[in-house]
């Protein structure tokens, strides 16, 4: 018996003149592969991994609409402009309700969640509204003793200053209060208290006005200033002065604090 005998590969010559198709039409169906993994196209458009276009984890319509099961972009993603001004983007739940909208308008969440997180994964904001302390920082400092100053010019009230840092420009709400009464001297008298920060002088005062010469003559008052101030370090205190040196002015339950209100 004979053996097969190899026979060398010859390429098919190619007639002069012969000039293939510009296009491969009059198809009606074509397929790479088989079963999951193939890719198909006919009239209904292109797709990937199943054997009906409806089935496909991904497919390509006549009309350039995409289907996909997931995927990940390396670039830049365009929504909108002069081909088409619409330019919207639909979020659905699994019941095929829309949850969240996107356009050039903004974004329309419709009962869900928005969460937005700092780079240290702390929540800033989400459903119910701003949440993080970094962005309404508050400080308080208070004093419960007795203060008293015969001074007709500012002096500090001990215990009650506070320093802080910002990063940014940014609006801060300082509130201040203090039980306020006096020692001795003329029946018409006054007491004042200032807001100081960075050795500013603040308006409005906190003004006690006396028409005795009664020391149990006592009133709370309070007031608040709004500042914005720029990035750095902050020294913001109470001050206080007698109106008239014949007379000693006392403050206590003094309290100050401070409201980061954003920029």
């Amino acid at each position: 018996m004979t053996g097969f005998i190899d026979i060398e590969d010859r390429g098919l010559p190619i007639p002069q003149g012969l000039k293939g198709q510009q296009y491969l039409d009059k198809v009606q169906a074509m397929q790479i592969g088989s079963g999951a993994k193939v890719f198909r196209g006919d009239e209904s458009g292109i797709w990937l991994g199943a054997k009906k276009f409806a089935d496909a984890p991904f497919s390509v319509d006549m009309l350039g609409n995409v289907v996909a099961s997931s995927g990940a972009i390396k670039g830049n993603i365009t929504v909108g402009g002069a081909a088409n001004a619409s330019g919207v983007i639909h979020v659905l739940n699994s019941s095929e309700v829309e949850k969240v909208t996107i356009d050039k308008d903004g974004i329309l969440i419709q009962d869900g969640k928005l969460v937005i997180k700092d780079s240290t994964n702390t929540t800033i904001m989400d459903a119910t509204g701003l949440v993080s302390a970094a962005s309404f920082s508050t400080e308080e400092v208070e004093q419960t003793v007795e203060k008293t100053t015969s001074s007709t010019s500012f002096v500090d009230i001990s215990g009650v200053t506070m320093t802080f840092s910002l990063s940014r420009n940014t609006k801060i709400l300082f509130l201040f209060a203090a039980l306020m009464y006096k020692y001795g001297g003329a029946v018409d008298s006054n007491i004042l208290v200032s807001l100081t920060v960075d050795g500013t002088n603040y308006r409005p005062w906190l003004i006690f006005w006396s028409d005795t010469n009664e020391s149990d003559n006592v009133e709370t008052v309070s007031a608040h200033k709004t500042l914005t101030l720029g990035s750095g370090s902050h020294t913001a205190k109470l001050q206080f002065k007698s109106g008239n040196a014949n007379y000693t002015a006392a403050v206590d339950e003094i309290i100050l604090t401070r409201v980061n209100l954003g920029t």
